[in-house]
């Protein structure tokens, strides 16, 4: 008896701690009420940082918009007039793709979103104004080859499952299905139907879904929901409820009112997930600059399945300090702090006037090994003001 009562008492603990549901399915967190808080720092998430300063041309000026794609082969740099090519220590190698309308060109670089097969050494790019297909770059040969057609003229978020097979979220308001599967030829496989809607102008519409990818695995979360979905046995399995003292109506409306939430999650690690939850407080400038909004950031484990309310961020690397509360009111379209990239790496961009105020506050030796201290000293010796990001490569920690 004292044996059963003693294992009984440990599945009990076992499911508290791990704060999962009946079903064994998924984490239930209270968004409002967490209790634990926590200071994050760069180096509680990241560790083997090397440092990478771009060479500057008068071919490869890169803007403070730029997003960045670094490997062990090379990198990418996506700015809004094109896409730029770096060998692994930051040497400029080649403009791949241009702005215009040329054969090596594209005529819109906003809200394209890009995604690099590693395995082929492919680049692949989705634009709001070429819906029919998907571009395709060998990265090899340095060129376009033939596009992949779309099996679904919609512009969406995607991934490269394998060499035959790419996974796409749905954001057609009249489609079925959440999430979908096509083949390279343009041939739709299968589908993940969509049950989540939501109200418009009186007429019931699916919900836009979003695809994540925590590699190896994926995920999806729509617009007017408050659970995150694994994509498993080619099911949508709730995976992280967030609950709050507000329920959601059922289908929530489209209409904008105060106390509305949105919440975003950053997709690119398997160890982690940052999740941005914004209230609005004034629907009439939520979109706007700084929004009428207050926002606030969780840190979630995947591991131990427990979330963390974030207080704040700081780049221990130069000793700049970011406070969560403050930060969706720059940009509420693009609201983390934190550059992940899908290949497991948190990538940092210091422009010139950045490091050159490290070094005099004397922040930038905390935490990090010599060597890469001494480096970013030399590299200042020689910056310019209008020279290209230095990049700070950290690999994200497989458990945190």
């Amino acid at each position: 008896m004292k044996r059963k009562a003693l294992v009984i008492i440990l599945l009990a603990l076992i499911i508290s701690g791990c704060h999962k549901t009946a079903s064994n399915l998924s984490y239930d967190i209270n968004a409002e009420n967490l209790g634990d808080e926590v200071n994050l720092n760069l180096t509680d998430l990241a560790n083997s940082f090397k440092l990478i300063p771009l060479e500057t041309t008068e071919g490869s000026l890169l803007d403070n918009q730029t997003e960045f794609y670094v490997n062990e082969d090379f990198i990418l740099a996506y700015s809004e007039n094109g896409v730029f090519k770096f060998s692994p220590s930051g040497k400029f190698l080649k403009k791949l793709i241009g702005l215009g309308r040329g054969p090596t060109e594209i005529v819109n670089f906003s809200g394209c979103i890009f995604v690099v097969d590693e395995n082929n050494d492919l680049l692949y790019i989705s634009n709001r104004t070429n819906t029919g297909t998907y571009l395709r770059y060998d990265l090899r040969s340095e060129r376009f080859i033939e596009p992949v057609k779309r099996a679904n003229n919609a512009f969406g978020y995607f991934d490269i499952v394998n060499d035959s097979v790419i996974i796409v979220s749905n954001q057609l308001s009249d489609s079925k299905f959440a999430v979908y599967y096509q083949n390279l030829k343009g041939e739709f496989l299968s589908g993940l139907t969509n049950t989540k809607k939501f109200i418009s102008r009186k007429k019931e519409l699916p919900q836009i879904c979003i695809l994540l990818k925590h590699d190896p695995q994926y995920y999806c979360w729509f617009q007017y929901d408050d659970t995150l979905f694994q994509i498993k046995d080619n099911k949508l399995v709730p995976y992280l409820a967030l609950t709050f003292k507000d329920h959601r109506d059922n289908p929530p409306e489209e209409t904008l009112k105060d106390g509305d939430r949105f919440i975003y999650y950053q997709s690119g690690t398997p160890s982690f997930l940052i999740i941005h939850i914004e209230i609005v407080e004034d629907k009439k400038s939520f979109f706007s600059v700084p929004s009428g909004g207050k926002g606030y950031y969780l840190l979630f484990n995947h591991f131990s399945g427990k979330a963390s309310k974030i207080n704040s961020f700081t780049d221990n690397f130069i000793g700049a300090t970011k406070d969560p509360k403050t930060l969706s009111q720059v940009d509420i379209l693009n609201p983390f702090f934190l550059k992940l990239s899908p290949n497991g790496r948190i990538i940092t961009a210091y422009y010139p006037n950045q490091i050159k105020k490290a070094i005099e506050k004397g922040l930038n030796n905390k935490e990090f090994p010599i060597g890469i201290n001494e480096q970013l000293i030399e590299i200042n010796k020689n910056l310019q003001e209008t020279d290209n990001p230095v990049l700070l490569v950290g690999k994200i920690k497989d458990k945190i």
